[in-house]
């Protein structure tokens, strides 16, 4: 005789949460038979405020008379309140973390003038030390009618062409990096409504340095009369070490702090995306 064993609920307080799923264990009398299954499952009462808005059913260790068969409920609420409005004019949900990395270091900043850090003997380390450092992520979330892949896809790692605001804070051209987003397709009942749409989450990297790459101008050649030649130490011989450069391709004074070179690594792009 067919059964219905209920296994779980998804977590979260049912006053408050808009979806939730059950998990039942189902035994039908016939083979394969997955509309039965499907159709005892959804003939559980759903909880109080909520209506079904899918049923999955699949074998349980490939046998053809047991089920296992999700459930997912939906809430309605009377009146305009949460669950109830058109998920397309919700608005964005905002969040923020710290992606962290470390990094070599060829400058000492808790001095009241930055020091080159080196040696006791006036020379770089052939390894730098290394610092932590880090930028912070933007995680928004959003609810959008269609999801363009193609055109998500080509505006991977740039950064904002123009002012982009968030929340009510502007963010300068090139401050923020197009990480990757994620989706996922969304199938909503709110009353007697289906909704189809997509939830998409941006991840923006924000940077008041505008996401340049500052390196410290060193090598072993120098220009020289039009010629890339060898730098030469104290003694006459082709120097091991990177020799600090002036940033015009030429070689400094043994030991003197090199120029900084900056590189910016990212196209930048207008997204032409609300985020609020």
């Amino acid at each position: 005789m067919a059964s219905v064993n209920h296994i779980k609920r998804s977590d979260g307080d049912e006053t408050s949460q808009q979806v939730i799923e059950d998990t039942f264990n189902v035994n039908v009398d016939a083979a394969n038979d997955s509309a039965t299954a499907k159709a005892l499952a959804a003939a559980i009462a759903p909880p109080v405020g909520y209506v079904i808005s899918s049923v999955r059913a699949t074998h349980i260790n490939r046998n053809p008379f047991w089920y296992e068969v999700a459930v997912t409920y939906t809430k309605t609420v009377a009146g305009g309140g949460v669950g109830n409005d058109d998920p397309l004019a919700r608005p964005s949900v905002l969040s923020a973390s710290y992606e962290e990395w470390t990094e070599p270091y060829d400058e000492d900043f808790t001095a009241p003038t930055p020091l080159t850090v080196q040696n006791s003997a006036g020379d770089p380390f052939q390894n730098l030390p290394q610092r932590k450092n880090g930028t912070p992520i933007l995680q928004i979330t959003k609810n959008f009618a269609t999801m363009n892949l193609v055109a998500l896809d080509a505006i991977k790692f740039t950064t904002n062409s123009g002012l982009v605001t968030i929340k009510g804070a502007g963010f300068a051209a090139d401050t923020l990096l197009f990480l990757p987003p994620t989706a996922q397709e969304v199938w909503e009942q709110v009353g007697s409504t289906t909704h189809n749409y997509f939830t998409l989450n941006f991840r923006l990297a924000a940077d008041a340095g505008k996401h340049l790459q500052k390196v410290a101008d060193r090598g072993f050649r120098q220009v020289s009369a039009g010629d890339l030649l060898p730098i030469l130490d104290g003694n006459g011989n082709p120097t091991e070490d990177p020799w600090p450069l002036n940033g015009l391709g030429g070689a400094k004074a043994a030991g003197a702090k090199p120029e900084t070179l900056t590189f910016k690594p990212y196209n930048s792009a207008s997204w032409g995306i609300n985020f609020d």
